[in-house]
């Protein structure tokens, strides 16, 4: 049973909001009694994400994504995982080329509707929360309270396929590459 890293663990804490979007941390949303909306990239992806409770699951590859958010909206909480430029900001005043009727408001909305964006790294905040996370997360898995799928690479011959399997979003779960039984 692998427990992952701290990361996705983290950016939950001390949140009150009603609604989340993300594919990765659905449970702990749950835990918290916030709606969840998330997406994954096949079928089975979207039946995993239905036994764990969430409330709007969707295929993004074969599903129009901006209809199941407008249905599931407001979202007050979105995590996805990407970036650029190390300790960027964010600064929206006003941004005139989406001032025109047609205009569905996009980034506007970071100015009008007041969004914060919240950006972490795990080595400047693991110190704080390496413990809690150690403590609570193993315990929660080992009782089943989380539910998790695992796929086990037997050996190091199977790193590369592992690492394939994962960048190619075809992994149904943790993939974890054993490289000895105990």
């Amino acid at each position: 049973m692998a427990a992952g890293m701290v990361g996705l663990y983290i950016p939950l804490f001390n949140l009150t909001f009603h609604s989340l979007f993300l594919s990765l941390v659905i449970q702990f949303a749950k835990r918290d009694s916030l709606k969840v909306i998330a997406s994954g990239g096949s079928d089975e992806k979207v039946a995993f994400m239905k036994e764990i409770r969430v409330d709007i699951a969707f295929n993004y590859k074969t599903t129009k994504t901006s209809e199941v958010l407008v249905k599931g909206s407001p979202i007050n909480v979105y995590v996805p995982s990407f970036g650029h430029g190390d300790q960027a900001r964010l600064i929206v005043v006003q941004l005139l080329e989406q001032c025109t009727p047609t205009s569905s408001l996009g980034l506007m909305n970071v100015m009008t509707k007041e969004i914060k964006m919240y950006g972490f790294v795990m080595t400047s905040i693991l110190p704080k929360y390496r413990s809690a996370f150690y403590m609570e997360i193993p315990e929660l898995l080992a009782s089943n309270e989380l539910i998790f799928k695992e796929e086990l690479m037997k050996g190091l011959e199977g790193a590369g396929e592992a690492i394939l399997v994962v960048q190619k979003g075809m992994n149904n779960g943790k993939c974890v590459v054993v490289v000895a039984d105990q």
